[in-house]
């Protein structure tokens, strides 16, 4: 089993913003109605969204709960690079859906990001996000700010992903 990289486990949960780490939220519109709103959050949930932005996903379950461990990625063959994470908490409320996973030994980066899907008071259906994560691997120490800039790259197409699932017939 691997082992979390990083010592503030469930720090998105409690809102709290870890030394050390880069922050980053996030919330982008992806349709309208409760329909909408019950396709994203399975979209979400069943690590559809993952794989519509162009992952690869091996996870220890169907869906997210927490413990469930997932190994996922881009490339292909030698080629691919992998990140390994645990869910380590969700949320399954009438208006907020997500999870939050942090980082495993073997993961580029260290830290958690909070995937969430909400509808408000309008309608509104929303991808919410909220990372905090600080460069693990060499690879991504040497690569500086540009891994924040490919971490915003993926939270946009999760977000993409997600108004594609949200809104198809």
């Amino acid at each position: 089993m691997r082992s979390f990289t990083y010592p503030d486990v469930g720090a998105t949960r409690e809102g709290r913003r870890p030394a050390g780490y880069h922050h980053r939220s996030a919330r982008f519109r992806i349709a309208r109605g409760r329909e909408a709103f019950h396709a994203a959050t399975e979209g979400l949930m069943s690590w559809n969204v993952h794989r519509r932005a162009g992952l690869w996903v091996q996870a220890s379950h169907d869906y997210a709960a927490p413990d469930v461990e997932l190994a996922s990625g881009l490339g292909l063959g030698p080629l691919r690079m992998r990140f390994y994470a645990r869910v380590v908490w969700t949320i399954n409320e009438q208006d907020r859906v997500g999870f939050a996973y942090g980082t495993l030994t073997g993961h580029p980066l260290s830290g958690e990001e909070l995937l969430m899907v909400e509808i408000d008071d309008a309608d509104d259906v929303w991808f919410a996000t909220t990372v905090v994560s600080r460069p693990h691997a060499w690879y991504a120490r040497l690569a500086g700010p540009v891994t924040r800039i490919v971490q915003g790259m993926a939270i946009r197409r999760y977000a993409t992903a997600a108004r594609r699932l949200a809104t198809a017939p």
